[in-house]
C-alpha cells in the first residue's frame, strides 16, 4: 500500500511538471506572436486561446498568469480581454541597452546585497538589454575617468550601476552624461544626474544612539565605511546626534566616537580592532558592514570577550551567514525590495535624472548581541 501510494505521489508530481512546462511554452508562444503583430491591443481568453492552441483551460489560464507577471499583458477583469501592455521586439545589438555593472572589490557585496546585484541585472535582460560586469578597488583610483572610458569603450555600455559609488565616480560618470544608478554610497554628491537609493543610515544611527542610551551604554563606538566622504558623514552624523547627547542622561558622561578607518585587509581590522578597543573601552560597537562585524567577533572570541555581557554589538547590515554566529549579532535588515521596485520604475519611467529614494531598515529577529551595559 505504501509503494502504492508513493507512486501516485510521483506520477502527479510528473504530471504537474508536465502541465507547468505546457504553460511556459505557451507563454512564449503567445509572446513571440505578440512581437510579430499577430495580437495588438488585446489578447483574447482562455477559450480563444484555447481553441487556437489545442489546450486546456487550466493551461491556458497558467500560460496567461505567467504573461501578466512578466508584465506583458494586463490582470483579468471580468468580461474583459487583456490589454496588452508592452509589446516585446528584437533590437539589433548595436540598439540594445547594455548596463555595465560596477563593483567595489574593496568592499565586495554581501550575499543580499549580490542577489539584489542579479535581480537588477536579470530584470534588465528581460526588457531587451545586455549587461557586463567590472570591478576594482573604488577608492584606490583617485582620476577615475580613463579607467570607466576603457569599460564604456570596451564593452558599449550605454547605462551605469554602482553597487556603491563614491564621490570621485559619481563626477566621472557625470562627465559621460550617461545613465547611472547606485544603490549606496555618496548618493547626494550628484549635480542632479545620478539617481539610485540608499539606506538613510544617520536615521537608524539616532534611533539606535538613544536605545543604547537607554540600555545604560555611556561609551558608544561607531565605525563607519569610507564610501561617503570622511567629512561629510561626520559632519552628518555630528548633526543628527548632538541634540540626543546633549540630554541629561542620568549626570552621566557620555562618550561617542565616531570612526572612518582606510583599511584594506583583514590582518590590518583585527590590528586596529585591538588598538581601538583598548583605548577606547567601548560597552557597545555600531558597525555599518558585515565584514567589520565578522573581525571583531573573531577578535572577541581570541581574547575571551563575550557579547553581550561584557560588550554589546550591532550591525547595521544584514547577511545570511551572521545567523552562524553564536551568539547571532542584533543587525538591521535593508528592504532591498524597494530598491528594486525603484529601479524598475527608473528604468521603466526612461532613467529620469535625480531620481533618489532613501529606503528604510528593519531590526532582524533572533539577535543577541545587545543588552544591558555591564556593570
Amino acid at each position: 500500500m505504501v509503494d502504492i501510494v508513493l507512486y501516485c505521489d510521483q506520477v502527479s508530481c510528473m504530471a504537474r511538471l508536465e502541465r507547468n512546462t505546457l504553460s511556459e511554452q505557451l507563454a512564449a508562444e503567445i509572446s513571440k506572436e505578440i512581437t510579430a503583430g499577430v495580437w495588438t491591443e488585446r489578447l483574447p481568453g482562455h477559450r480563444i486561446l484555447g481553441k487556437r492552441y489545442d489546450v486546456s483551460r487550466p493551461t491556458c489560464e497558467r500560460a496567461l498568469n505567467i504573461l501578466e507577471a512578466n508584465g506583458l499583458i494586463s490582470p483579468a477583469e471580468p468580461g474583459k480581454m487583456r490589454k496588452i501592455l508592452r509589446k516585446e521586439s528584437k533590437k539589433a545589438a548595436s540598439d540594445q541597452l547594455h548596463l555595465l555593472v560596477v563593483i567595489d572589490s574593496r568592499h565586495p557585496p554581501t550575499q543580499e546585497d549580490a542577489a539584489l546585484i542579479l535581480q537588477i541585472e536579470d530584470f534588465w535582460k528581460s526588457e531587451g538589454g545586455q549587461t557586463s560586469r567590472v570591478q576594482c578597488d573604488l577608492m584606490r583610483i583617485r582620476k577615475p575617468e580613463y579607467l570607466l572610458k576603457k569599460w564604456i569603450t570596451a564593452s558599449g555600455a550605454n547605462c551605469v550601476f554602482f553597487d556603491t559609488i563614491t564621490l570621485e565616480w559619481v563626477k566621472a560618470v557625470e562627465t559621460f552624461k550617461l545613465p547611472c544608478y547606485a544603490t549606496g554610497g555618496s548618493l547626494r554628491g550628484s549635480v542632479g544626474l545620478l539617481s539610485g537609493s540608499g539606506f538613510k543610515i544617520v536615521d537608524c544611527i539616532t534611533g539606535l544612539l538613544r536605545e543604547v542610551l537607554e540600555l545604560g551604554h555611556r561609551r558608544i563606538l561607531l565605525v563607519m565605511g569610507r564610501a561617503t566622504p570622511e567629512e561629510v558623514m561626520t559632519g552628518a552624523v555630528q548633526e543628527s546626534t548632538a541634540p540626543i547627547l546633549a540630554e541629561n542622561w542620568d549626570s552621566e558622561e557620555v562618550s561617542f566616537s565616531h570612526m572612518i578607518p582606510d583599511l584594506v585587509h583583514p590582518s590590518d581590522w583585527h590590528e586596529w580592532w585591538r588598538m581601538t578597543l583598548t583605548k577606547e573601552r567601548p560597552s557597545v560597537v555600531i558597525t555599518e558592514n558585515v565584514f567589520q562585524a565578522i573581525c571583531l567577533n573573531n577578535y572577541c572570541l581570541a581574547h575571551g570577550i563575550q557579547m553581550p555581557r561584557d560588550m554589546s554589538l550591532v550591525v547595521l547590515e544584514d547577511a545570511d551567514f551572521l545567523a552562524w554566529l553564536q551568539p547571532s549579532p542584533t543587525r538591521y535588515r535593508h528592504l532591498h525590495e524597494d530598491a528594486l521596485r525603484h529601479f524598475r520604475s527608473w528604468v521603466r519611467g526612461g532613467f529620469p535624472h535625480g531620481s533618489i529614494k532613501f529606503l528604510g531598515a528593519e531590526l532582524v529577529d533572533g539577535g543577541q548581541t545587545l543588552g544591558p551595559a555591564p556593570r
